[in-house]
């Protein structure tokens, strides 16, 4: 969200609302600060999915917290199964989730650099990023950086539009992303090559009995890549930045006393070069729950979880560490045939830092404890129903915060459904924003912050053409208030900026004996609504289409096309641009499958945040063995 140009250490860059600390060497030495900044400054307001209202009777969890039909959500969901996965064939979670309507992406290079998601024209910390219920984002940036996950460990990925802070609390305004990882029936085993010297491989196991499971899934990737930077960035450099990343995941499922008991950890390394020097990312996430039905009425899921994540950077004598220590009980009660309470507690702890490696000294060092707790009905009449949801959150260093959602969904007859919901949300300040010295007393950080607060309308449609094919138009507004900027005394982050998101969804399905098509279109118009002007990077226009065709039992082919219009950025615009990628898959035998794809196959030359290259066409070569 962006005011007037001015010239800033040397450089020029316009007067953004900031979501962490500006400094020089965030802004004229370290490549992977700078980019961290690019993603934050720069949206500081700011595989195809087959649409879950299609497919009714399948079970989400992510937009209230315990298991539930996406019919009885009343709300939008869109679910990306592992068969889309596998039918997109990218290793990228970047090119798996970009076809969807209202996402949008900053990367700052090619894989392994900093990208950051965007959901319905909020910032890149206005999206809760969940795995396996986990929280993920960096208790010191707010978000979290989505080339780190490869998709060979995801199962499914959930997305809730619109917010859901009465269920889930900060960070929740544009709504969730939740990622689940992958437990294979037996064994798979998987490989991977293609352009800029790409080399994956994978492998994992599970073994399966009558009182549960035990899973491990393992890789590695690599990348020669391409230079990160071009002449319109800083520091451009024209050699290639490689990438590699490790990773590891664990799952553990048990019954006991007919409850199930999980252990779920995803461990991952990763080494990343930009144009004058590497970062080293370390990140765990962990999660021990316990879930399952206490009678015919009451069911429950406690889960405790950690995360932790790591950004060295040796060039630049720094280092910034996070960790978050997390409780949720979730439960739903059955009051009579469609009327149920939804009601749960939250606590959890953060603490973050930066350390300057060249003397050890701590930069900054602080920590923060939460606890929260909502209650909501959830009710049916007739063709209608209801939710109402309330949520109280406290913070050791904030204070609190109340929250309030309602929906509406009425099923008008067996083809049309039309939907409202209001909701409010809020941000907690990152620890960044509160307690960074800033540099020499400059864009410090303000420990008196109030969290950013949002209220957001949508109403929504839904009409089942036929069978085979639905189509649905989402309308929504989001006011979002009281967001950070560093624009005090000296440049000290305070509570001043505001925006209006205002958007239009559509999105169709057909499936029509061996073809599968599906398209949407995003019509938004993201602004400050200070200064009307547009906020960075978002595309008020884009529209994505898929296509796949099952030729036989063992031959399936697929393309995929997107449209993105122009958006503004930092010096001038960002020109429109128009994407094919095609891919490929052949069983040779039921549990061998040869995939290939084609990102790019025009070669456009385009990109997602100024002075960062994107790659060209690039090809890849997949081969997994198991199931």
């Amino acid at each position: 969200m962006c005011g007037p140009s001015r010239p800033r250490f040397g450089l020029r860059s316009s007067a953004c609302f900031t979501r962490v600390r500006v400094i020089p060497e965030l802004s004229m030495k370290n490549p992977f600060q700078q980019s961290a900044l690019a993603a934050a400054m720069g949206l500081a307001f700011h595989a195809h999915a087959v649409p879950t209202e299609s497919r009714g009777e399948q079970v989400v969890v992510t937009a209230t917290g315990l298991a539930e039909t996406v019919d009885a959500t009343r709300a939008t969901v869109v679910v990306i199964d592992r068969a889309r996965i596998d039918a997109r064939q990218t290793a990228d979670v970047l090119e798996l989730l970009r076809l969807e309507a209202g996402v949008e992406f900053s990367r700052t290079g090619g894989r392994g650099s900093l990208t950051t998601l965007f959901l319905r024209g909020g910032n890149s910390n206005h999206a809760l990023v969940l795995i396996d219920g986990v929280r993920v984002s960096s208790a010191n940036t707010g978000f979290y950086d989505f080339s780190q996950l490869p998709t060979d460990l995801i199962e499914r990925v959930e997305i809730v539009y619109g917010p859901r802070a009465a269920n889930w609390g900060s960070d929740a305004i544009g709504g969730v992303v939740q990622f689940f990882l992958r437990k294979p029936e037996q064994g798979l085993v998987g490989i991977r090559v293609g352009s800029k010297d790409q080399r994956d491989a994978f492998a994992a196991y599970s073994l399966r009995g009558e009182r549960g499971l035990i899973s491990v899934t393992a890789g590695r990737q690599h990348s020669g890549g391409f230079s990160a930077s071009n002449p319109n960035g800083f520091g451009f450099n024209p050699d290639d930045d490689a990438f590699n990343n490790t990773h590891v995941s664990l799952a553990a499922e048990t019954e006991v006393f007919g409850q199930t008991l999980a252990l779920h950890g995803l461990s991952s390394d990763a080494d990343v070069e930009f144009d004058q020097g590497r970062s080293d990312f370390s990140n765990l996430n962990t999660a021990l729950s316990l879930q399952g039905a206490w009678s015919e009425r009451w069911s429950h899921r406690l889960s405790l979880g950690h995360n932790r994540d790591e950004v060295d950077t040796p060039a630049y004598f720094s280092r910034y560490e996070s960790s978050r220590e997390t409780l949720d009980w979730n439960h739903r009660y059955r009051l009579n045939d469609g009327n149920d309470l939804a009601f749960g507690v939250n606590w959890n702890q953060e603490r973050g830092g930066e350390v300057e490696t060249f003397g050890g000294s701590d930069v900054y060092r602080e920590h923060r404890h939460h606890q929260a707790a909502y209650l909501g009905w959830l009710g049916d009449i007739g063709a209608h129903s209801f939710e109402l949801t309330g949520r109280f959150d406290d913070n050791s260093r904030f204070g609190s915060a109340e929250t309030v959602q309602a929906a509406w969904a009425w099923q008008i007859d067996a083809d049309w459904q039309l939907r409202a919901q209001y909701g409010e949300g809020f941000r907690s300040p990152t620890l960044s924003e509160q307690f960074s010295p800033g540099f020499g007393g400059l864009f410090a950080g303000n420990p008196d912050l109030d969290p950013e607060q949002s209220q957001a309308l949508e109403l929504s449609v839904r009409w089942q053409i036929a069978a085979n094919q639905d189509l649905g138009l989402n309308l929504y507004q989001n006011l979002v208030d009281d967001l950070i900027a560093f624009q005090g005394e000296n440049f000290q982050a305070i509570n001043i900026a505001r925006a209006r998101i205002e958007g239009a969804e559509l999105r169709y399905h057909l499936q029509q004996g061996a073809w599968h098509w599906a398209g949407n279109i995003t019509v938004q118009n993201p602004e400050n609504r200070d200064t009307g002007a547009d906020l960075l990077r978002r595309a008020p226009r884009k529209l994505n289409l898929t296509a796949d065709y099952d030729i036989n039992e063992r031959w399936r082919v697929g393309a995929e096309g997107e449209l993105v219009s122009q958006r503004a950025e930092f010096g001038g615009d960002l020109p429109g641009f128009g994407l094919v990628h095609l891919s490929a898959g052949y069983a040779l035998r039921n549990d061998l499958w040869l995939r290939a794809r084609v990102e790019n196959l025009f070669d456009q030359n385009y990109e997602l945040a100024r002075g960062f290259n994107t790659p060209g066409t690039t090809v890849s070569l997949s081969l997994v063995f198991g199931r």
